[in-house]
């Protein structure tokens, strides 16, 4: 049996303590480009440059799959960067 978890903070001890964890890294910003495009183009339908531009765009912003699937749906009616704003997608800024 495999479970699945964005976080398990809120899972019981007592069930937490009958999986073994693993936890997965994060991708790389070339990893999550090269996902992002083959996602948008093969389930999305977007045609390559579209898909890279939406992947490109949300680099530093994001590296969550599901959130470039609702840029790219929303894209085709009000464009990547407009999407972008509507869903918050705010770009990430390091406090050193």
């Amino acid at each position: 049996v495999f479970a699945t978890a964005n976080r398990i903070t809120s899972i019981p001890p007592e069930l937490l303590s009958r999986f073994a964890k693993q936890e997965l890294k994060e991708y790389s910003d070339q990893e999550f480009i090269i996902v992002v495009k083959n996602v948008l183009q093969k389930n999305e339908e977007l045609d390559e440059d579209s898909a890279a531009t939406v992947a490109e765009k949300l680099v530093g912003r994001t590296h969550d799959i599901r959130a470039a699937v609702r840029v790219a749906r929303m894209s085709k009616k009000v464009g990547v960067i407009r999407a972008i704003e509507l869903l918050n997608l705010t770009k990430t800024i390091a406090i050193a």
